[in-house]
């Protein structure tokens, strides 16, 4: 069966709707997977326990990705799940 999502950490990483709404014309699941490859952790911000934050800087501003560890019954399996993309 053929990859449909870029995996991190093994695991695929799925924008939820409101991540897809924000990466509309600006970023790839791929420049997402790169963020989190690259980036660097956050100044933390009142998030829930297990959230991950990855920050990096490009052309002045700051991008920072959010995700989570979800379970896809769709997948049937373990993903990274993007909240936030901004």
């Amino acid at each position: 069966m053929e990859e449909i999502y870029p995996k991190w950490k093994g695991k695929p990483v799925i924008p939820s709707y409101h991540a897809a709404r924000e990466m509309e014309g600006k970023f790839t699941l791929d420049d997402i997977v790169g963020i989190l490859e690259q980036g660097y952790d956050c100044p933390k911000s009142k998030r829930m326990r297990g959230t991950i934050e990855k920050c990096i800087r490009k052309k002045g501003k700051i991008i920072r990705i959010v995700a989570v560890e979800a379970y896809s019954t769709w997948i049937g399996g373990s993903v990274w799940l993007i909240k936030h993309i901004g």
